[in-house]
């Protein structure tokens, strides 16, 4: 079997490619927003180090971990490479006989090893691997940050899990998505400076909501897609909660920032009533994501 061109290591290689998604960069945007929403930042070199190691746990293995168990097509793969009949040679254990529960286990995880190690090609082998690998990795880079950081790890690994389970059941689970791409994700920026504020804490969310909205108007090309009014209302709604609790609770020129957060929503409505949907959907949600992903880190100084 030909091993794949791209890979170097020896033992395991990490390949970076690029997804195409409206929002890129995301956690990375959300990360840096909570920063400034904390407030306190001071360029020291642990705390740059901790923001890096953040940055590189949100943005590369929060979001990797997800697309190889929610967005890899499982089902099919097993489909096209089912498991062979007999598997290879299992170590021996005493007074373990091949009908027994025990002996049945061995040649079954005897079958699974024959399976990764002849039958799955290169890449999809490297997927299933990584999605084992991973988890531990990620809890390990979180609690050399801190303790907050590995909370909201267990937290990201939880809800790509639900997400996994939803989108096994075929129901709408892009709220789960933007919970960790942007919620999650703002919240270990700001503990990465400061202690977490309730203000903060409630643009994360408004935040998330609007990105959920983002995800849900690249969705509606798909079949049994939702009413095309649903995505605009989430999109819509979690930038304008956020522009009131600037005007209410801001410390730094909260009618100025309210203000800005306002104009910016005036260009997404008229995106909308320009745009084709569902046909452009996707089109649409690139061109608004410019001004979400802008009106994020004013928020946060406004806060």
């Amino acid at each position: 079997m030909p091993r794949l061109k791209q890979a170097v290591g020896r033992v395991a290689t990490l390949i970076l490619v690029p997804s195409a998604v409206a929002v890129p960069l995301g956690p990375t945007w959300a990360v840096l927003s909570g920063v400034v929403a904390a407030g306190h930042w001071h360029w020291q070199g642990s705390t740059l180090l901790s923001l890096i190691v953040v940055v590189f746990v949100t943005e590369i293995l929060w979001s990797s971990w997800r697309a190889q168990l929610v967005d890899a097509d499982w089902k099919q793969w097993a489909h096209t490479h089912p498991l062979p009949t007999r598997g290879g040679p299992m170590p021996a254990l005493p007074y373990t006989k091949p009908d027994s529960p025990l002996g049945r286990s061995l040649a079954y995880i005897g079958r699974v090893r024959l399976w990764i190690q002849e039958v799955l090609p290169d890449e999809r082998r490297g997927v299933l691997i990584a999605t084992f690998a991973l988890p531990p990795l990620i809890l390990l880079l979180s609690v050399l940050v801190s303790m907050h950081m590995l909370t909201l790890s267990v937290a990201a690994l939880s809800v790509v899990i639900l997400e996994w389970r939803a989108a096994a059941k075929e129901e709408n689970h892009v709220a789960l998505r933007a919970a960790l791409e942007i919620g999650l994700s703002w919240l270990a920026g700001h503990l990465v400076a400061a202690p977490l504020t309730p203000v903060s804490f409630i643009l994360a969310c408004c935040y998330a909501t609007a990105y959920q909205g983002i995800l849900s108007v690249e969705r509606l090309h798909e079949p049994g897609a939702r009413a095309v009014a649903r995505p605009f209302v989430f999109l819509l709604s979690g930038q304008l909660v956020a522009g009131l609790v600037v005007l209410l609770a801001g410390r730094e020129a909260p009618h100025l920032g309210a203000v800005v957060l306002g104009f910016l929503i005036i260009p997404q409505l008229l995106l909308l009533t320009g745009a084709s949907l569902p046909d452009h959907s996707h089109a649409y949600a690139r061109r608004v994501a410019p001004f979400l992903m802008l009106a994020m880190p004013i928020a946060a100084w406004a806060a």
